[in-house]
C-alpha cells in the first residue's frame, strides 16, 4: 500500500508507516494563526497512539533542550570551530542548561541563567544545589 502512494518508499527499507500531523498555533500577540503539515517515515506498525507518543517525545526533547540551547545560547548562531573547542563548548552549555533546570528557583531559563552570570551567589546555588551561606 505504502509503494503505491509513494513510489519512492520502495528505496526505504523497512518503512512500515508514514504518517502526516497537522499542526495549528495561534498567536495571541498579533491573533494570527498558523498552520503546518510533518510528515514522518517509520519503520513502526500502524500504532497511532504509539506513534503520537513518540512524535511528542521528540518535540519535547526538542523544546526543551535544542530551542533553548539557541535561543538563549545562540548556539546555531556560534562561530566556534576550532579542534575541539565547538564540541567542548557544547558540553559546557548543556551542564549549566541542567544545573539550572534542576534547581527550584522559580524563574525562567534565561532569567536563571542572567542572575547566575549576575551573582556569585545564585551560580554557586545553582551550580552546588544550596546557599552559599548554609555551606
Amino acid at each position: 500500500m505504502i509503494n503505491e502512494l509513494i513510489p519512492e518508499a520502495k528505496k526505504w527499507a523497512g518503512v512500515k508507516s508514514i504518517i502526516e500531523v497537522k499542526r495549528e498555533r495561534y498567536f495571541k500577540v498579533n491573533k494570527k494563526q498558523e498552520n503546518e503539515v510533518q510528515y514522518y517515515i517509520s519503520s513502526l506498525p500502524i500504532d497511532v497512539k504509539f506513534i503520537a507518543n513518540a512524535i511528542r517525545s521528540h518535540w519535547e526533547v526538542e523544546n526543551k533542550a535544542h530551542w533553548v540551547l539557541d535561543v538563549i545560547y545562540k548556539e546555531d548562531a556560534s562561530r566556534i570551530r576550532r579542534e575541539n573547542a565547538a564540541e567542548n563548548l557544547a558540553v559546557i552549555r548543556r551542564l549549566a542548561l541542567n544545573l539550572a533546570r534542576l534547581n527550584p528557583m522559580k524563574n525562567s531559563m534565561r532569567g536563571k541563567l542572567r542572575m547566575a552570570m549576575w551573582s556569585d551567589e545564585i551560580r554557586h546555588e545553582i551550580v552546588f544545589g544550596q546557599n552559599q551561606d548554609k555551606v
